[in-house]
């Protein structure tokens, strides 16, 4: 690949817009055209169906956020990691408390 291209592609900015672009737009394809018209079709009341909805689209987003920078990337993927989960969770949670 020309060096040029790399640079542009392992930009930090690109990654990040990369990132955003196709995560996000994962998640309002499967949400919207996937997930909302099978639970609508199987659950009637929608206070029920949404919560789930919203659960699995939430999953959806973190498979594929780790899936596109792990190829992109080429690294392990850390910041999903288990093992810091209690400590970054009240982290995150106090701060934005």
């Amino acid at each position: 690949m020309n060096n040029s291209i790399k640079k542009i592609l392992y930009f930090p900015i690109t990654k990040i817009i990369i990132g955003i672009v196709v995560c996000f737009s994962l998640f309002v394809v499967i949400q919207n055209f996937v997930l909302k018209p099978f639970f609508y079709s199987i659950i009637q009341d929608k206070s029920i169906a949404d919560p789930i909805i919203h659960c699995v689209s939430s999953i959806v987003l973190l498979v594929s956020y780790y899936y596109l920078f792990r190829l992109y990337d080429k690294r392990k993927i850390t910041e999903l990691s288990i093992k810091y989960l209690p400590k970054e969770m009240f982290g995150g949670l106090s701060s934005g408390f």
